[in-house]
């Protein structure tokens, strides 16, 4: 009695051990039921030996787990589930050349495994593997169709090698074959989103919320799409929808508030905003994501009144410090933002504080104190390089800046950056050729990046058009958009060239609202939209665009004057005359633009005097 009771008890630790193992595998295989059936096809001894494995990975002592599990492959040597598991604990040890061996393994022994294939392909990724990732997941595929993973990783895949149509291949495949065409949508949506596409986009997207309507970032996702087309109402209506199936949604509420400013709605917009407040765990991230919100829409008032009222409260956080004093330099109040962020003690936020600083002294032309700054070792290092050099290159000291960056480019700091600001002291020290020559050189290199190489173009062609050389500037522009024809940047300066010289309108209609729809937060884009539709004599939305473009950058001269004419056309003399006095005071503004606006001012006068 004695041995069988001992056996029945055996009998039950086994039991009971296998039940937590099983419920191990399936964290580990995302669910896969033919994984957990595979347990079945082990030997006794292996068996034994492989659910102590798993009770201690259970309790996280993986050193062990390592070692039952590697003694449960003596007894079966070619179990692709033992293998897998060690594969698994060796990525937690971070020996990743062992785990891609025991995962490789587990794939040549069994053609039929879904799970080893999917981990080894996310191995091979990211040591570059691209081929083989790709095979793993096709393999997966075949495998089992209904299972969604391997669809999503493909289309992670090719968007990752710029391949959206392929991407997009794959998820109709998934539309076709798996269960969850929810998610399938949300993908397609997501891709047609990041192409502009926006009617596809929102059908997709609308589909995704048909078949499971509690699908939170698809709702997410088309209220973004509905904010592209500036249909912010359809926008908002999505997003309160989807506050159905997630209860106290903070992100959703801020949402809803920030599609509130922009109808210039500011009664709901602080409805939403007090609301996310009140349903909030931690006050000072919540309000001062809110001054953020207000502060990118241009509001910064209201966002200085939060930062205002937060520091009051808190007057030893440095967090708080930290984004007040950057909203101060946006205003230009550098010597409140800098003794405030001079004031920073938490070393999270003083390195970042540093730069903002050294920047601040750049950005105020104390360019001395700028050079100071740059030196120093608890600053941001990419922060530092540029506000070296462009101290350097505004105090004349070109030989310096010239040695200092031919040294940053020799070893490899930031050198695309280098090379652009190499190129501005060449244009100063020696001439346009030698700059112009320096950055060619540069973006025919056979190992540059795509991005980096187009910075450096477009560098180009603002050396053209500094030199009033709009053809050339022009074509650079062009030659941009045949690498990407979606840059912004690009568009945006051909548009509005040919829109300020009165040529080709529709073409730079197109081009500037291609360049807002992929930049629409960028005030010098949207001066753009507005000063187009001046053009087309449509002032009213010109006002509406300009009104925007000035209250994201209420110091730049150009977006100023662009208003004012708007108004001054609309016969709102009263706010034009405001708008140009107020150029006149800023400190940007340059002789050509001092005299075309005083001149605007005296006719408007002498008009109102003839009245």
């Amino acid at each position: 009695m004695r041995i069988f009771r001992s056996m029945k008890m055996k009998t039950a630790r086994i039991v009971s051990n296998l039940i937590i193992a099983i419920v191990a595998i399936s964290v580990f295989v995302q669910n896969s039921t033919a994984s957990e059936k595979k347990i079945e096809y082990l030997s006794p001894s292996a068996l034994n030996y492989y659910i102590m494995g798993k009770i201690f990975e259970n309790q996280q002592d993986y050193d062990k787990a390592l070692s039952y599990y590697k003694q449960a492959l003596v007894f079966d040597p070619y179990s692709s589930l033992i293998r897998t598991n060690i594969g698994l604990l060796l990525v937690r040890k971070n020996d990743i050349s062992g785990a891609i061996k025991q995962l490789s393994s587990a794939v040549d022994s069994d053609d039929k495994d879904y799970d080893s294939r999917l981990f080894l392909s996310s191995l091979l990724f990211s040591k570059g593997d691209i081929d083989g990732t790709k095979r793993l997941l096709e393999e997966a595929k075949k495998i089992d169709p209904k299972r969604i993973d391997s669809y999503l990783k493909l289309s992670d895949l090719y968007l990752f090698l710029k391949d959206q149509k392929s991407a997009l291949n794959i998820l109709n495949e998934m539309l076709k074959n798996s269960t969850d065409k929810s998610e399938a949508y949300l993908r397609m949506g997501n891709i047609y989103l990041n192409r502009r596409n926006i009617k596809l986009a929102i059908d997709s997207l609308n589909n995704a919320i048909r078949i499971d309507p509690s699908n939170r970032d698809a709702a997410i996702l088309l209220s973004v799409s509905y904010e592209l087309e500036e249909n912010y109402d359809a926008a908002i209506d999505v997003l309160k929808k989807s506050q159905k199936y997630v209860l106290d949604d903070i992100e959703v509420m801020l949402s809803i508030g920030k599609l509130y400013l922009r109808k210039e709605d500011f009664k709901s917009a602080k409805i939403y905003f007090d609301y996310a407040i009140r349903n909030s765990s931690n006050l000072i991230s919540i309000s001062i994501s809110i001054a953020s919100i207000y502060s990118q829409e241009g509001y910064y008032t209201e966002a200085e009144e939060i930062y205002k009222s937060l520091l009051s409260e808190y007057k030893k956080n440095d967090e708080i410090k930290y984004y007040y004093g950057k909203l101060l330099l946006t205003l230009k109040k550098y010597n409140d933002g800098i003794n405030l962020l001079e004031k920073i003690q938490d070393t999270k936020y003083k390195t970042y504080a540093n730069s903002l600083i050294c920047a601040a002294f750049l950005e105020k032309k104390d360019y001395l104190k700028a050079l100071e700054c740059s030196e120093n070792p608890n600053s941001e290092a990419e922060t530092n390089i540029f506000i070296k050099a462009e101290s350097l290159i505004a105090l004349k000291r070109y030989n310096e800046a010239r040695v200092f960056l031919e040294k940053a480019i020799k070893n490899r700091e930031l050198w695309g950056d280098a090379i652009i600001y190499l190129s501005r002291v060449y244009e100063k020290l020696i001439s346009q050729e030698a700059a112009i020559a320096l950055l060619s050189e540069a973006a025919n290199r056979y190992d540059i990046l795509l991005d980096e190489k187009i910075r450096i173009l477009y560098e180009i062609g603002m050396i053209y058009e500094r030199n009033s050389k709009i053809n050339e500037a022009l074509e650079v522009m062009k030659s941009i958009l045949t690498l990407n024809p979606d840059n912004p940047e690009a568009l945006n300066f051909i548009g509005y060239t040919y829109i300020d010289n009165n040529i080709n309108l529709e073409q730079a209609k197109d081009m500037i609202l291609k360049a807002y729809m992929y930049s629409s937060r960028s005030g010098a884009i949207i001066d753009s939209v507005g000063w187009m539709y001046y053009k087309l004599a449509d002032y009213k939305t010109a006002l509406r665009y300009l009104k925007k473009a000035y209250r994201l950058l209420p110091e730049e001269p150009i977006i100023a004057d662009h208003l004012a004419d708007t108004y001054h056309k609309l016969n709102y003399n009263k706010e034009a005359i405001e708008i140009y006095e107020k150029i006149l005071k800023m400190e940007a503004l340059d002789d050509k633009l001092k005299e075309s606006v005083s001149k605007k001012l005296q006719d408007i006068n002498k008009n109102n005097q003839s009245k």
